[in-house]
Formats: structure tokens, sequence, C-alpha cells
């Protein structure tokens, strides 16, 4: 399933993204891309992809009816939770064997 924000665009219409984070996907039609901070300017067909990553002001132009997609950000911040989740449970199981009369467990 895709999951983020289309845009659909007519022939010879613009598209300003001041800052991109996120890949985007040419899901209909065809497009000329140029970002600022990139050398080279892209024509993208339907099925292409452009990584994104941290581009200045990109400016997406259609060369014939397209549809666009910026993928959704994954969240930065699920996998610092997850460190924090297991070393609690670390710290859970090593008390609970205290509790019990267990050795802990060595590393």
């Amino acid at each position: 399933m895709n999951h983020g924000v289309f845009y659909e665009l007519q022939a010879g219409e613009l598209l300003r993204l001041p800052r991109l984070r996120q890949p985007l996907r040419i899901m209909q039609g065809r497009v000329w891309l140029t970002a600022a901070n990139q050398p080279d300017d892209r024509v993208l067909d339907a099925g292409a992809e452009w990584p994104g990553a941290d581009a200045h002001e990109v400016v997406i132009e259609a060369l014939c009816p397209a549809r666009v997609l910026i993928l959704a950000q994954r969240s930065s911040r699920a996998q610092p939770r997850m460190r924090t989740l297991q070393s609690w449970m670390r710290f859970a199981h090593a008390w609970w064997r205290r509790v019990r009369g267990q050795q802990p467990a060595t590393a």
C-alpha cells in the first residue's frame, strides 16, 4: 500500500517543494524534476522514484498529466523507543532473577 501525499498535475503545471526529505514516486505521466542542490535535472516517467534525501527546493513540472506521490517518512522516533523498551526489559528480567534468587546471567 502506498502511504503519502498525492499531487495531481496538469501538463505544464509546476509543483514547488521547499525542502524534500522523503522519496517521491511518479505514479502516472512524465515530469521534469529540478532540485536546487543537485547538479542535474531529471525527467522521470511513471514508475520512477527519486530519493529526495534532504533536497533543497525541488520544482516539478508535469510534461503531461501526471500523478506524483511523496512517500510518507518513516518515524525516526520508533527505533530509539524500541531500544529503550529492550533496555527496560533486560533490567526487569535481571531484577526478577535476583528476586527469585537466581544468579544473574553473565554477558
